[in-house]
């Protein structure tokens, strides 16, 4: 087990296995799909489907369904969450984020003590990589 800044981070042993990666790289999809706010939008997703969720049973079933899409596969939190402490300081470009590099992942692996293996380097940049194209995407093409 390895701190990480806002708590612990429960690390899995081993190395994902490709189908694990590909179930968290779509959970993380559904996660941004649901929070996710575009510079022009006055809410995210589930905040507009959970008001409607109040009041509208098909509303209530589709929250619940992206919820469930938006889990990470078991034992794979921690990656998830150490993506989202690095994208806090990620640089920031004229047209947007940019990408985490390998120097920013180094310098917040010593900063805080959480040495990454490779496989972990892989997923965070698998992560940013998604994070990037959905940014792009709602920000500059609408959803």
């Amino acid at each position: 087990m390895a701190t990480g800044t806002s708590g612990c981070f429960h690390r899995r042993p081993g190395q994902f296995p490709k189908k694990l990666i590909e179930g968290l790289v779509d959970s993380f999809k559904a996660q941004l799909a649901l929070d996710f706010k575009a510079h022009n939008a006055q809410q995210t997703t589930r905040e507009v489907l959970e008001q409607a969720a109040k009041t509208s049973p098909q509303a209530k079933a589709d929250l619940d369904k992206r919820l469930e899409q938006s889990t990470p596969p078991e034992g794979c939190e921690y990656i998830m969450g150490v993506f989202w402490e690095m994208g806090r300081c990620r640089p920031q470009g004229y047209a947007g984020p940019l990408a985490i590099t390998h120097t920013e992942i180094e310098a917040w692996s010593r900063l805080y003590g959480l040495r990454l293996t490779p496989w972990e380097v892989d997923v965070v940049k698998a992560l940013d990589a998604e994070y990037l194209d959905y940014v792009n995407k709602v920000n500059h093409h609408g959803n």
